[in-house]
C-alpha cells in the first residue's frame, strides 16, 4: 500500500469556504510529528490512538508499510488524526468537523475500499464519520457493538483484595489465555477473530522483566481472573483484557488483579492507567469507580457489515 500521497479538498458549507487539508503519513515516526501534540492534549480520551501508534513505532518502521496514518489540518491546525492496522477496525481522534470526516471517508475508501468497523470517541464522531462513509458505500450495515466508556485513573484506592496471589502470565498460561480472550470477545463484540486472539496472547507472554504483558490472579494455585496492560502512552498505560470466568465472578478477583496492576503502573512512574469500559455493565463501572477511575468520555466500537 502507498502511504505517502497527500490529497486537499476545499468545501463549501452555508456559503462558508475554507481549506482542509487530508495527509496520508508514509510512517509512524511523521504521523505522530503532524498529530502528537493534537492528540496528547487530550492523552487519555487519544489513548488507543496514541498506543497503537507508539506500537509501531517501537517494532520499528518497517511495520507501518501497511498501515493507514492521516491527519487532517485546517487552518488552525489539526483537526482529526486516524489510524487503521488491516485487518483491524478504523480508530478516529476527537472531531467535531463534518467536512473532515467527509474527507477521510473518501481517502480511506480509496485505499482500502471496505473497512470492518470503526472505534470513535465522543458522542457524535462515530455516527458522524458513518454518515460520511455511507455516501461513499450506500447500503452498508453498520451498527454499534458496544457503547463504551474511558476511564483515567491518576491514583487508586486499594480495595480488600482477595485471597489469592498476583502473578504475571507466562508461555505456559497460553492455551487458557488463548480460551479466556477468545470468550472475552465472544461476550464484549459477540464475534472471534482467533487469528487476532492468538497474536494477542503471543505479544503478551513471555516477556519477563518488562511491564507490559498479561497478568493473572490466583485463588489458591488456580488462575481466577486476568488483565493486561498494554499500548503505553509517553504518561500512561491502558488496562485491556479484564476478564474472569462465569464460575469465578462476584468473588472480588477482577478488581484484585486491576487494583494491583494499576499500582505496579504508578509505581514505576507513569503517571495514569487508561481503560475502556462497556457502559451497560454497571456493576464493572462501579468498581472501576470505586478504584479510583474517573470518567474522561463515552466511545463507540461499531462494526460494518461486509
Amino acid at each position: 500500500m502507498d502511504v505517502s500521497n497527500r490529497t486537499a479538498g476545499t468545501f463549501v458549507d452555508q456559503g462558508f469556504n475554507r481549506e482542509l487539508i487530508l495527509t496520508r503519513h508514509g510512517s509512524v515516526s511523521e504521523f505522530l510529528e503532524a498529530a502528537e501534540t493534537f492528540l496528547v492534549s487530550e492523552e487519555a480520551r487519544h489513548h488507543l490512538l496514541l498506543g497503537l501508534a507508539h506500537q509501531l513505532l517501537a517494532a520499528g518502521e518497517a511495520a507501518s508499510g501497511h498501515v493507514y496514518l492521516s491527519t487532517v489540518a485546517g487552518p488552525a491546525g489539526i483537526v482529526l488524526a486516524a489510524l487503521r492496522i488491516p485487518p483491524q477496525n478504523l480508530v478516529i481522534s476527537r472531531c467535531d468537523d463534518a467536512d473532515a470526516m467527509r474527507l477521510l471517508a473518501k481517502d480511506i475508501a480509496g485505499v482500502s475500499g471496505s473497512l470492518p468497523g470503526l472505534n470513535a470517541t465522543g458522542d457524535v464522531e462515530g455516527s458522524m464519520f458513518v454518515a460520511k462513509w455511507l455516501q461513499v458505500h450506500p447500503g452498508v450495515p453498520c451498527r454499534v457493538a458496544r457503547h463504551e466508556v474511558i476511564y483515567e485513573l491518576e491514583r487508586v484506592t486499594m480495595p480488600q483484595l482477595a485471597s489469592g496471589r498476583f502473578r504475571k502470565a507466562g508461555g505456559s498460561d497460553r492455551a487458557l489465555l488463548v480460551d479466556w480472550l477468545d470468550k472475552f470477545q465472544q461476550e464484549g463484540l459477540g464475534i472471534v477473530d482467533r487469528a487476532l486472539v492468538e497474536q494477542t496472547v503471543d505479544h503478551r507472554i513471555g516477556r519477563p522483566g518488562e511491564l507490559e504483558g498479561t497478568y493473572l490472579w490466583e485463588a489458591e494455585g488456580v488462575p481466577v481472573s486476568m488483565a493486561m496492560a498494554s499500548r503505553p502512552t509517553l504518561h500512561g498505560f491502558t488496562i485491556r483484557g479484564v476478564w474472569t470466568p462465569e464460575e469465578h465472578r462476584r468473588l472480588g478477583y477482577a478488581k484484585s488483579v486491576v487494583a494491583t496492576l494499576c499500582e505496579r503502573i504508578l509505581e514505576q512512574g507513569y503517571e495514569a492507567c487508561y481503560l475502556y469500559a462497556d457502559r451497560a455493565k454497571e456493576a464493572s463501572n462501579q468498581i472501576y469507580l470505586d478504584m479510583g477511575f474517573h470518567e474522561v468520555c463515552t466511545a463507540e466500537h461499531w462494526i460494518f457489515e461486509q
